[in-house]
């Protein structure tokens, strides 16, 4: 069972990210809402042109939200995502289900490959890893948790000890988007 809040609730008061889930029901968790108040959506250039990027947690979950991943030495790679909060967490321990949102298999949780599945190629360790495989909330390799890079963005890291998130979240500095639609 989810709990919907505003998303400003959070903005305008860090101390409710801190907020346990109901004890009296246990598998809950809290979804956070864009509204009005929130900011994560700004205009720029005069009010021209709409600015969807988001820049602080936590995430909204009534939104489609684009992982672009631009890097120096490779293409622009953009992933069109839901970021779900981890059930039984608060929010502010930034744990997210990262289920697809287009695609061929849309609704599947991106799942972390696991340090044994890593291949040797050319004296450097390679993770392969399953893209996406059906939702299980019970599945901790299903879990990220996310991170505030220095430069505004933002990087992830597996749950478990010897998880590797998907790339497009593995590599830091990746931005999130609102998609219009």
């Amino acid at each position: 069972m989810y709990v919907t809040k505003p998303r400003s609730l959070y903005l305008n008061n860090p101390g409710a990210l801190y907020a346990q889930p109901l004890r009296d029901a246990p598998y809950s968790g809290q979804l956070v809402i864009s509204d009005e108040e929130s900011g994560g959506m700004c205009f720029s250039c005069y009010g021209i042109f709409r600015n969807n990027r988001i820049k602080r947690l936590p995430f909204p979950q009534d939104r489609i939200l684009k992982v672009v991943n631009a890097s120096v030495h490779e293409d622009v790679s953009i992933t069109k995502v839901w970021f779900i909060p981890v059930v039984g967490q608060p929010l502010s321990s930034n744990r997210y289900y990262v289920i697809k949102a287009k695609g061929r298999h849309k609704g599947q949780a991106y799942t972390c490959s696991r340090e044994d599945a890593a291949a040797m190629c050319c004296f450097n360790n390679v993770q392969t890893y399953r893209k996406t495989r059906p939702f299980n909330y019970r599945d901790s390799y299903q879990q990220v948790e996310i991170h505030r890079y220095h430069n505004g963005g933002f990087f992830a890291k597996s749950v478990d000890w010897d998880g590797y998130p998907p790339s497009f979240l593995r590599t830091a500095g990746w931005e999130i988007y609102t998609v219009n639609s």
